[in-house]
């Protein structure tokens, strides 16, 4: 008698334990799943709790727009060799303003400044680092992230455009959306060498401050004096063809 009274208490206590769990954990218990119920089979699934319930989770939901780290620590390797040439015409047509300068003697000229480069290089090295990108896009059906960056660096004339693209789980990013290179599908990385053409001088000309006549002062773009007659000194020089310009 008394076993069948000490095996009524667990099944009673196991009974009630099953209610608190059902009552404290009711998600728990809605990840079981029926299956195969046509072909009259009855079986039960269950996902992970700690899957679905970690307790150090975060919102995982990152929108078009928002920078995510790409963490280059397995060290791209990167070797290329890139020749490039360029030409560079400008155009200078020059025909005497008398009403700026009244002294300038009446001439024309047409100068044609050309500037050919021509380069080669060769790089050996790797990437390691962080870039930052922005997700471009999310996949309605998977969720993932497409990623897209890029950055620009300058040696001396040469530019040289590095970009980075590619899709990612956003389940693999951390608190503070870093994701290591490793974890990136089809990643694509490209580089781009270009040559920054070089501008003609600008001359120092700087705007005159002008007493008006009632007193005022205004700013104007005119000439002094001095920046006249040098002006009308290079224009004289080259009428008589003394100057090697």
């Amino acid at each position: 008698m008394k076993k069948v009274f000490k095996h009524s208490v667990k099944l009673v206590f196991h009974f009630v334990a099953l209610l608190c769990l059902c009552f404290f954990f009711p998600d728990f218990f809605q990840s079981f799943r029926e299956q195969n119920v046509s072909s009259g089979e009855f079986s039960l699934s269950a996902e992970s709790l700690w899957k679905d319930k970690d307790p150090y989770s975060y919102p995982k939901a990152v929108s078009p727009g928002t920078v995510v780290k790409v963490v280059l620590k397995s060290g791209l390797k990167v070797e290329y060799d890139s020749e490039y040439k360029a030409t560079f015409d400008n155009d200078i047509k020059t025909v005497p303003d008398k009403k700026l300068i009244s002294d300038l003697p009446s001439y024309n000229t047409n100068n044609t400044y050309m500037r050919s480069k021509v380069g080669k290089s060769r790089t050996n090295g790797k990437i390691l680092g962080i870039m930052a990108v922005l997700v471009t896009g999310v996949d309605p059906g998977s969720g993932n992230l497409e990623l897209e960056g890029s950055k620009t660096f300058n040696y001396g004339e040469e530019r040289i455009n590095l970009r980075l693209s590619g899709t990612i789980s956003p389940e693999d990013l951390d608190k503070y959306r870093n994701i290591s290179s490793e974890q990136v599908a089809n990643l694509r990385v490209e580089f781009q060498g270009t040559l920054n053409p070089k501008e003609l001088n600008s001359p120092n000309i700087q705007m005159k401050r002008i007493t008006n006549p009632d007193g005022t002062v205004s700013e104007r773009a005119e000439l002094s004096e001095r920046e006249k007659q040098e002006i009308l000194l290079k224009t004289i020089k080259r009428v008589l063809g003394e100057s090697t310009e």
